[in-house]
């Protein structure tokens, strides 16, 4: 199944980049559309679009830390799961034929795995990053633990468009039906990712307090390929304000790398891996909003967007499930090392803009 769908990526790649490719021999052709009721290019495409998004993206899966009983039996990995970062982001168009969108967000969050604090040995537990089996206690019989994890998040896309109502199509009817119905772009996108997440956590309990355990984790994504970007104006309110609809879908070759280090009372053990990987990848962002034309000649629109997406990889951790000895060789005989993995997200988000000419 994995190798249909690289298949089918890889052809969705290939016909993209072949349109690309040929853009520069392209001549130019008049074409007549529908017009907006505002039109944010008129004073010679000589267009500046400033805007700010606030995305939802999933950026880690797991913290490496289990609650064991005095057996080393795993029963709970508390409320260990997604990282979410939710920070505001700022992007940058010019005269529609490129757009620049930069992401930076650092966020806390707090996790929290009950203990017993009545003697009956209840161990937090690390969970080496290699796979191996569990060395044993970073805390125990300390009640309710937080453990707080420290999250950094970069994205910078550079997506360079040229609209196909210019461009002589020679004859292809798939891209001539869609220019028939949608202001049509083909483009080419480029993001790359910088991600780390880490904890530290200093032991409470008598035995053991003031003893540090760690962990650190970065990802480093460059991903580039083609894009196809669709818009549609679908009504409008009145005189100064429209309605439209736009699709925007990439195809993307994506080099991947991953480091992750684990240290343990006061670095007893430490454990390290790191992964790489060259995947492909896809977006595709849905949006609805409305342009308003302000007195001034200048335009402020709001949209809403969805973006399914697959191109943000997780670290996928050694799991230890119910029951389970997690310091035994039927652990580390199934444990799987941390590596990147892929996963589908879908990330609703809000834009306002405001678009100048000059």
């Amino acid at each position: 199944m994995l190798h249909i769908k690289i298949l089918y990526m890889y052809s969705v790649i290939r016909t993209f980049i072949y349109f690309i490719l040929l853009l520069p021999f392209y001549g130019i052709t008049g074409h007549a559309a529908d017009a907006p009721a505002v039109d944010i290019t008129e004073n010679n495409g000589k267009e500046l679009k400033f805007g700010v998004t606030i995305p939802n993206l999933k950026i880690s899966n797991s913290i490496g830390l289990v609650v064991n009983d005095g057996g080393l039996n795993f029963f709970s990995h508390g409320d260990d799961g997604d990282l979410i970062i939710d920070e505001t982001s700022v992007s940058l168009s010019h005269e529609g034929k490129f757009d620049i969108t930069f992401i930076t967000g650092s966020q806390k969050e707090n996790f929290d795995f009950q203990t017993s604090n009545t003697g009956t040995y209840d161990y937090l537990d690390i969970l080496p990053v290699d796979g191996t089996a569990s060395p044993g206690l970073i805390d125990y019989d300390a009640g309710l633990l937080t453990v707080v994890t420290e999250s950094d998040l970069s994205v910078f896309t550079f997506n360079h468009l040229w609209d196909v109502s210019e461009l002589n199509l020679n004859g292809n009817e798939l891209l001539q039906q869609l220019d028939s119905q949608f202001e049509t772009k083909l483009g080419f996108r480029t993001n790359i990712t910088d991600y780390s997440s880490g904890w530290e956590h200093t032991a409470v309990d008598n035995n053991l307090a003031g003893a540090i355990s760690t962990s650190n984790e970065s990802v480093n994504v460059f991903s580039a390929g083609p894009m196809l970007s669709l818009k549609s104006y679908r009504g409008s309110l009145n005189e100064d304000t429209d309605i439209y609809y736009k699709a925007d879908i990439s195809a993307l070759l994506s080099q991947e790398k991953m480091k992750a280090e684990q240290t343990r009372l006061n670095s007893l053990n430490t454990y390290a891996v790191d992964d790489d990987r060259i995947t492909v990848a896809g977006i595709i962002n849905l949006a609805v909003g409305m342009n308003n034309q302000l007195e001034s000649g200048a335009v402020i629109s709001l949209s809403g967007s969805i973006d399914i997406r697959n191109d943000l990889p997780f670290i996928s951790k050694p799991i230890c499930t119910t029951g389970m000895d997690c310091d035994s060789a039927e652990y580390a005989a199934q444990a799987e090392a941390a590596h990147l993995d892929s996963r589908i997200t879908v990330s609703p988000s809000v834009n306002l803009s405001f678009v100048y000419d000059f």
